[in-house]
């Protein structure tokens, strides 16, 4: 089903860039007040110095927060993040007749779901309750491990943004430039430069937006990459080539790999003699040996454990296994590039990328005619196969002789969820069933019948498919067989509720799948992007004896195969039952432009079709 992403969603997140993300907390925190309750103005300065080759960077942060409402006042408590990369100090508010003391100001680390970098430091800055018309100010101070570390700055939307201010001391001979991303409509701002050492960006007067449902950046109207460089030469690694360059000297890139640990990997190779065949033995060893454990510190949230130590203990996260599988590989003398992926829509800039634009790491294969991806870190997806999490992301290929940015393929997949019904229609609540699982469905699947028993997972998987369908009930699930890609059960389907009768006729509902809202169509009329979760294909056929009935034949088919499609038909078989299929497909999770037009017309067809039935009527009629 769709769910809305106007909130943040506490997936893994490698890299996560704290202000990113506490931007979406603090608008989802601001939900509850309405368009004019704040205004904001920031101030950020930033020092960079050379010093013997390199460039250090460190900032002054200050905000003031205007309460224009009594109902804002509820906002007294503001955060302040501290990245790995990064030591926060100094820091301080003050409010009308006063100022924080120590006990004002607390920290935690905000725990994530799924994550595999250590938790992000926040601080917390607490402000006694004020008044409509009160203000209060908080900053803080930031010494950067180095300048390459330059962060994203947001302009914000949780309020008026009476000023923003980006001050940048430099050397006289390092160039500052800035690339944009507007959330919305570009917003106006100017660039100056007071003398050679100094260059300031502003923007000025900046209204709140509304906040849209199926939106991915409500939590800021522009994002600013800074590059700063001497002489034409990188200070900042903004280029896919400059980047690749740069992560690949945080670690080694040829690291030896013990004459044990390589043994055992190649007893699960026995038998493989071509190169996908060793890579997907090599892929299948790392896939259900190495357990996900997350154990990161400092530079741990972006440099991977060494091969040999992620075997020896058995454990690591998906930077780890991507890297562990790219040096068992190139024993064999097999290249195989470590591949950055965003899995969550994220600012982008024409012709650059940033450290915080990824939050997983898989691995990629050129095998002479194309490139094979693959995730190790799902335990349960198959070599040259994607997690729906994976598909249609933004990836940046580390290849060092060709380092390119790709949106990720979606492999040739068979339906995700494939569910066969066989009864009669005077028996409508045990209907025999069999549900085939893939792709997320299967790893799902399979993880709880690791974790769960009895009544907890029968409620698992029956809750985890009839959330897709309509009026159909499943359960009583037993285990049938077990394939590579694939697990397959038995079940009762109760159809009581979904078959339609009157004394003369029954009626079949042809659309059969809970998969979109209403409220999506309220998006048709702007411009810009929605996102949802991507819908992975659900088929369903129907083997029914008509005990008596006959059948009107009917096809129902909408949408394409470039955005998203449904066909649902009924026919009579040969032996005289009615055959009833259904499939749902959908391209994305993310669609723009006139994608975004495409999808929406089709989600707008298939609400308008859901009262369409298959009938079935008395022979005796």
């Amino acid at each position: 089903m769709m769910y809305r992403t106007d909130r943040p969603s506490m997936c893994r997140m490698w890299l996560t860039y704290p202000p990113l993300l506490l931007l979406s907390l603090l608008w989802a925190s601001s939900y509850l007040y309405a368009d004019g309750d704040f205004e904001i103005e920031h101030h950020a300065e930033f020092t960079v110095k050379s010093k013997d080759g390199s460039y250090s960077l460190e900032s002054n942060v200050k905000r003031w927060v205007y309460y224009l409402t009594e109902r804002s006042t509820k906002q007294r408590v503001f955060p302040v993040p501290e990245p790995f990369y990064a030591t926060v100090s100094d820091i301080h508010g003050r409010f009308p007749g006063g100022k924080l003391t120590k006990e004002s100001i607390s920290y935690i680390y905000h725990e994530q779901e799924d994550i595999f970098i250590a938790d992000n430091k926040v601080w917390w800055l607490a402000f006694p309750q004020l008044k409509k018309g009160e203000s209060v100010m908080y900053g803080y101070e930031m010494k950067y491990k180095g300048a390459e570390w330059f962060p994203i700055q947001y302009v914000p939307n949780n309020g008026k943004v009476k000023k923003f201010l980006l001050k940048i001391e430099h050397p006289s001979d390092v160039q500052v430039e800035f690339n944009m991303f507007f959330s919305r409509e570009e917003l106006p701002f100017r660039v100056e430069n007071p003398n050679d050492e100094l260059t300031m960006l502003i923007f000025e007067d900046v209204e709140e937006q509304e906040g849209l449902d199926y939106f991915p950046y409500n939590g800021f109207n522009a994002a600013i990459q800074v590059r700063l460089s001497q002489n034409g030469k990188a200070i900042t690694p903004t280029t896919t080539e400059e980047f690749t360059a740069w992560y690949r000297t945080l670690f080694e890139q040829k690291p030896a790999v013990t004459p044990e640990h390589s043994a055992k990997v190649r007893e699960a190779m026995v038998g493989a003699t071509t190169p996908r065949e060793k890579l997907k033995a090599i892929h299948d060893y790392v896939r259900t040996n190495i357990r996900y454990i997350a154990e990161e510190d400092d530079y741990g949230a972006i440099v991977p454990r060494s091969p040999d130590l992620v075997l020896q203990r058995g454990y690591g996260d998906c930077k780890d296994r991507a890297y562990l599988i790219s040096a068992l590989a190139a024993e064999e003398g097999i290249n195989v590039d470590m591949t950055l992926v965003a899995t969550n829509p994220t600012p982008t800039f024409a012709n650059s990328t940033y450290i915080h634009q990824y939050n997983h790491v898989i691995c990629s294969w050129n095998d002479g005619t194309k490139r094979v991806y693959f995730d190790p870190t799902s335990k349960y997806t198959e070599f040259d196969n994607l997690p729906y999490s994976d598909v249609e992301s933004t990836a940046l290929v580390l290849d060092p002789k060709n380092p390119q940015m790709v949106r990720l393929p979606r492999p040739n997949q068979n339906a995700a969820i494939e569910v066969e019904l066989r009864g009669n229609l005077s028996d409508p609540e045990n209907v025999s069933a069999r549900v085939t699982l893939r792709n997320v469905y299967f790893s799902a699947a399979m993880n709880a019948m690791d974790e769960l028993r009895g009544l907890d997972l029968e409620n698992m998987l029956s809750n985890m498919l009839n959330s897709h369908l309509y009026k159909i009930s499943l359960d009583y699930f037993t285990r049938d067989s077990v394939g590579e890609d694939f697990v397959t059960f038995t079940a009762n389907a109760d159809l009581s509720n979904f078959l339609i009768a009157s004394t003369a006729k029954k009626y079949l509902p042809a659309m059969p799948f809970r998969t979109i809202e209403a409220d999506v169509l309220e998006r048709k009329d702007d411009l810009w992007p929605i996102t949802t979760n991507l819908q992975e294909t659900i088929e369903m056929r129907m083997v029914l004896d008509l005990q008596g009935l006959s059948i009107e034949e009917k096809q129902v088919a909408f949408g394409d195969e470039t955005h998203a499609s449904f066909a649902s038909s009924i026919n009579l078989s040969e032996d005289g039952s009615a055959l009833v299929n259904y499939r749902l497909w959908q391209a994305s999770g993310l669609y723009e432009g006139d994608a975004k037009s495409q999808f929406l017309d089709f989600c707008q067809e298939y609400l308008k079709s859901k009262k369409q039935m298959f009938i079935l009527s008395s022979t005796s009629e």
